[in-house]
């Protein structure tokens, strides 16, 4: 795939170009992962990824080598991100304080996520890949998904994160807050229903059978 990418070298770009591709190898799956994880869609995530390389390889012979490529790469999938929410038409916004659909009926709908006894950004950080995890993500508005992968995935500061989402330290801050409190409700409140329904289910197993 990244010969489809890059382009043929002449002779005194060679060592450029398996530099580069040396780096694909290595960074290809962490792309992914992070476009998938912002976008919550395989088929955008492997355009996002692919997109990402793509750009990185056209600026590859101005990359400051003093910087560690697989920051600059994620920034660069982060404003890929970016950019194709900003193209569409409409974005969908889950709130963790509304039903997060509604059937045909009108009622509402519960999402239900499996278990977890873990802190999400622990989770996060453990680099998982539970879809429980991913489920719960979704459910974030994008201006907490992306800072709070940012650093508890990419682990980039919080003064790279305001840089690159163009907004102050102090805000980077209190959505990163914010986003883990809403992770930690929305993984530990199911656990607790599933609890209680398992509770349930127990003691109406125990019961005896009257003839």
């Amino acid at each position: 795939m990244l010969h489809d990418m890059v382009p043929p070298e002449n002779e005194n770009g060679c060592a450029r170009q398996q530099e580069f591709e040396a780096l694909y190898r290595r960074n290809r799956q962490r792309a992914y992962n992070l476009a998938y994880r912002l976008l919550g869609n395989r088929a955008e995530a492997e355009d996002v990824a692919q997109d990402a390389f793509v750009r990185a390889w056209h600026s590859f012979a101005q990359y400051d080598r003093a910087r560690p490529f697989e920051s600059w790469l994620m920034r660069i999938v982060t404003n890929l991100v970016i950019d194709r929410r900003r193209r569409q038409k409409r974005v969908n916004i889950c709130s963790l304080d509304a039903p997060a659909a509604s059937g045909t009926d009108g009622s509402s709908m519960l999402l239900e996520l499996p278990d977890s006894s873990r802190e999400p950004e622990s989770l996060l950080m453990a680099g998982t890949y539970e879809e429980s995890l991913q489920q719960a993500l979704s459910l974030l508005p994008p201006r907490y998904r992306e800072p709070v992968l940012l650093a508890d995935v990419e682990e980039l500061s919080y003064e790279e994160i305001a840089a690159l989402l163009n907004c102050p330290v102090g805000t980077v801050r209190s959505r990163i807050h914010r986003a883990r409190l809403m992770l930690r409700d929305t993984l530990m409140g199911n656990a607790s229903r599933r609890r209680r329904k398992g509770g349930a289910v127990s003691h109406s197993a125990a019961s005896p059978v009257r003839a």
